[in-house]
This record gives structure tokens, C-alpha cells and sequence, in this order.
């Protein structure tokens, strides 16, 4: 893990962090602001690329941040490609370096921020409402087996 890092809480922009974090982030849901949706965004993949391994689908968060201009080199293939060449440091790093841009945004535009009345999770990527009906659908379908055992 890089030495100074968002996820030590020693990065330069770690106390601007934690600070948006409280001001911006809703407990759940979507933030109020562009920018602040960004800054939630990005905080998702950080914490699931270090809590879970990249366990979840984040396509949405990614697709969202892309659509704005951050995270534009991540994707799953260089993930899968590059990871394995250059190690974790080479994710850790980037993470970093694409959050830290988000963060300089959302203080950039602090007070004439954009506001929105949208969900991320709802336009990009697989959203809430459309994994809700498939995981509906797949246990309409189990219901409906009748498995001769």
C-alpha cells in the first residue's frame, strides 16, 4: 500500500477529505451537487477496491466519473492486465492520484456547485432499480423450477 495514501489518512488532501465527507456525503443516497455525486462516486470505488477487492460491480461509478472526466485509463481490462505486471501499488496509486482530482474539483467549485436531482446508481452502469428487478426475476424463476431430484 502506497506510503501516503487516502486510505492511510495521510495523503495531503486527507483532512479536505474527511471534511467533504461530513459536508457533502449522505449517510444514503445521492448527494444534492455534481460535484458532490462525483466525490461520492469516487469514494465507492476506493472503499470497495479496498474493503471488498473489487468484489462489487462498480461499472456505475466508473461509467459516471468517466462521463465527467475522472478515472478515464481505469478499466476492468487494464485491471486485469496491468494489476498483474505492475502489482497493487499500480491501482493504489492511480486510485489516489484520479480521487485526489475529484476532491480538487469539488473544492474548486465549493460554492457554485451544480445541483442535481439524480442518483448515479440509477443512469450508469447496472442501477439499483434495474439489479432489484433481475434479482425479482431470478427468484421468480427459482420458483418456478420443478427439479425432478
Amino acid at each position: 500500500m502506497n506510503a501516503s495514501s487516502f486510505w492511510n489518512g495521510n495523503h495531503e488532501l486527507s483532512e479536505e477529505q474527511e471534511r467533504l465527507a461530513k459536508d457533502y456525503m449522505p449517510p444514503m443516497g445521492a448527494a444534492e451537487t455534481l460535484e458532490a455525486e462525483l466525490f461520492r462516486a469516487s469514494n465507492r470505488l476506493l472503499y470497495d477496491y479496498f474493503c471488498n477487492g473489487w468484489c462489487n460491480n462498480k461499472t456505475a461509478e466508473l461509467e459516471f466519473l468517466k462521463a465527467y472526466g475522472f478515472f478515464t485509463s481505469l478499466t476492468v481490462e487494464n485491471l486485469v492486465e496491468e494489476t498483474p505486471l505492475y502489482g497493487r501499488e499500480w491501482v493504489e496509486e492511480h486510485l489516489d492520484s484520479e480521487h485526489a482530482r475529484v476532491i480538487e474539483n469539488l473544492l474548486e467549485n465549493e460554492n457554485d456547485q451544480t445541483e442535481i436531482d439524480f442518483d448515479f446508481m440509477d443512469h450508469y452502469g447496472l442501477g439499483i432499480a434495474d439489479y432489484n428487478r433481475l434479482v425479482d426475476e431470478m427468484s421468480d424463476s427459482e420458483e418456478e423450477d420443478d427439479y425432478d431430484w
